[in-house]
């Protein structure tokens, strides 16, 4: 979906699709935290914050809906839109 996506909206906006915690290539340690808010914590350390994004316009499915809702609910400053479903 992400690659999808990305395709779509990059004529619109810079798109960055976040490897989650524990998945796709993303290692990590056997006690990491992996939870829904330490998600949002690292998306926000390798993306928003290094790339100097003040507001972000977030696109979520899945567990990466819950991402985008939980994001939104910590920095409501810093989200311009979004579109997050959780199935």
């Amino acid at each position: 979906m992400a690659a999808t996506s990305s395709a779509r909206f990059q004529i619109f906006r810079r798109c960055i699709a976040v490897d989650l915690l524990a998945h796709g290539d993303t290692e990590i340690a056997a006690a990491q935290d992996v939870s829904v808010t330490a998600q949002c914590e690292d998306a926000e350390g390798k993306c928003s914050t290094p790339l100097h994004i003040d507001q972000v316009d977030l696109v979520g499915n899945d567990s990466g809906g819950g991402i985008c809702q939980i994001f939104a609910a910590l920095n409501p400053d810093r989200v311009a839109d979004a579109d997050a479903s959780q199935l």
